[in-house]
């Protein structure tokens, strides 16, 4: 249940990211000079890619946090899944007995 939450906040901050990079967008086309142009497409590339990435990681981490919970209260079992972070990244962790 937890990876399913997990993966739900997940997505919401791709949707964060999707309003920031609409921003980007906005700027990038009102722009007037070179460097906020640049700057523009640059915010809007970026965070774009975040929000996209967000999306993916997201619906992963939430389908396998539901997949788990069920197949965990057909077979008896305690699972748990939750995204971890650290320095080096972000990982998901897994654990409990099927």
């Amino acid at each position: 249940m937890v990876g399913t939450f997990g993966g739900a906040g997940v997505l919401v901050l791709g949707g964060v990211f999707s309003v920031v990079q609409k921003q980007g967008v906005d700027d990038y086309q009102n722009a007037k000079d070179p460097n906020a142009l640049k700057d523009g497409r640059d915010k809007a590339r970026l965070y774009g890619n975040v929000a996209l990435g967000s999306y993916i990681a997201g619906g992963a981490i939430a389908a396998t946090g539901a997949v788990l919970w069920i197949y965990s209260s057909v077979a008896g079992g305690r699972v748990t899944v939750a995204p971890a972070g650290g320095p080096g990244g972000v990982s998901i962790n897994v654990s409990g007995a099927w």
